[in-house]
């Protein structure tokens, strides 16, 4: 594991940052939980642009590979 980032109760997870934020896709939706935990992880392990990151059907959705190319190049 190279970062941590603890799953907390809904008041506390929307005080983190990104959540909440327009989103990258066309219809600039806020970004939801699911994504906003994977760019904290993704910034916090500080993966360099060009790297890759894996994940399942909740850390690995569409609106997350999106945010993720387009905010850190990964």
């Amino acid at each position: 594991m190279v970062v941590q980032d603890v799953v907390q109760n809904p008041e506390k997870q929307v005080l983190k940052p990104y959540y909440g934020e327009s989103s990258s896709l066309p219809d600039e939706s806020e970004i939801t939980a699911h994504t906003a935990e994977v760019l904290r992880l993704v910034e916090g392990a500080k993966i360099l642009k060009g790297g890759w990151v894996g994940g399942d059907s909740w850390f690995g959705s569409t609106s997350t590979a999106v945010e993720v190319m387009n905010k850190f190049g990964v």
